[in-house]
């Protein structure tokens, strides 16, 4: 999964893969709001490109105790760099358009990746 910046301001066409890291503009759960945060794509890259949306989770430099979330660092990447330690939430997940992606931020490497899918399973069985 790649992470991305987005801006509803600024479009830019950029391949999406599973597993980047990326920034973009994340909801808030009551719908009400929004702020720009990084995501992990979750979606595959066959979905990717047939569909103008992508399956996304949030990323927060803000970690706090949660059964569905499990830490990030810079060492947990295959490619880029992580200003601060983070936390992935597993149950903060979200379809959003391409488009809104602004920049990739990183590529997370597969067993992390297989932790965050690992944690999604155990919450949706």
């Amino acid at each position: 999964m790649e992470l991305a910046k987005v801006n509803s301001h600024y479009q830019v066409t950029i391949p999406k893969s599973v597993r980047q890291k990326a920034s973009t503009r994340f909801p808030f759960s009551d719908l009400m709001g929004s702020k720009v945060r990084p995501v992990l794509i979750l979606s595959n890259d066959i979905y990717n490109r047939r569909h103008a949306d992508l399956l996304v989770c949030a990323i927060t430099s803000s970690p706090r105790s949660h059964d569905y979330a499990t830490s990030l660092t810079t060492g947990d990447l295959e490619r880029g760099v992580l200003k601060i330690d983070s936390e992935v939430r597993a149950d903060t997940i979200t379809a959003i358009e391409q488009g809104i992606i602004l920049k990739r931020i990183g590529r997370v490497a597969r067993p992390k990746y297989q932790q965050v899918v690992a944690l999604i399973q155990r919450l949706i069985s």
